[in-house]
């Protein structure tokens, strides 16, 4: 059976759906199919949106999360659940619903004990102040910082930091769910976050934050490059 018809052969389950709709899933799918070739899905159809889970995939990047999510513009949202190891994609279907219109109530966000925030980092840099180099504290304040926002609210994380060569590689453990656009939020940060994956066999989060001086002497050599 060849590449094309295993795919679509996962449609039994959505062919109520509109075409459009289930070509957008086919799309989806198949660029998962691309970069984990064992994965498979499962979808749920709601009035409004689809939701695909995709299972069997041992690690998932950053830039393989990017590739998918700029295959529509459906997508409204990629998470991934390291508890029940799965990339969820939401989906927005493409015929507006007849459903009578229902406005949700908003659910407050709890605000973040910006005092507590900066303790519990200043804590961290005490408790490494052998490994994280005066010049770097401030990225690595940044860095700590994104991490911490996103798990307030729930199970609090277990931040590893290990200085390896001139690269800062973080393992981060404990969290639940953690969605593209917090990853993201890290990468904001500029260039200094490399390698950003999700292990979702391990359960972690990793990515390697490069020292100051290392990021401007090679920000130097690819311009001398460029110039030369």
């Amino acid at each position: 059976m060849n590449e094309n018809k295993r795919v679509v052969s996962h449609f039994s389950a959505i062919s109520g759906l509109e075409i459009e709709d289930r070509h957008v899933i086919e799309t989806i799918a198949k660029r998962f199919q691309e970069i984990h070739k064992k994965s498979i899905f499962s979808s749920k159809t709601l009035p409004s949106r689809v939701l695909l889970k995709f299972f069997k995939i041992d690690q998932v990047s950053l830039a393989s999360l990017r590739k998918i999510n700029i295959s529509t513009h459906r997508i409204k949202k990629i998470s991934i659940d390291l508890v029940s190891k799965n990339v969820a994609v939401e989906l927005k279907r493409g015929e507006p619903s007849k459903q009578p219109l229902t406005i949700k109530k908003r659910i407050p966000s709890l605000a973040i004990d910006t005092e507590l925030l900066k303790q519990t980092i200043t804590s961290f840099l005490k408790d490494n102040a052998k490994m994280v180099r005066e010049e770097d504290k401030r990225l690595i304040r940044a860095v700590l910082e994104c991490i911490l926002r996103w798990t307030w609210n729930s199970v609090a994380p277990e931040v590893n930091c290990k200085l390896v060569g001139d690269n800062y590689n973080f393992s981060i453990k404990g969290i639940q769910t953690i969605a593209l656009s917090q990853l993201e939020s890290l990468c904001d940060l500029g260039d200094y976050v490399q390698e950003l994956n999700v292990n979702l066999n391990r359960k972690m989060v990793h990515f390697l934050v490069l020292r100051t001086s290392s990021y401007i002497h090679d920000s130097q050599v690819k311009r001398r490059k460029i110039n030369a």
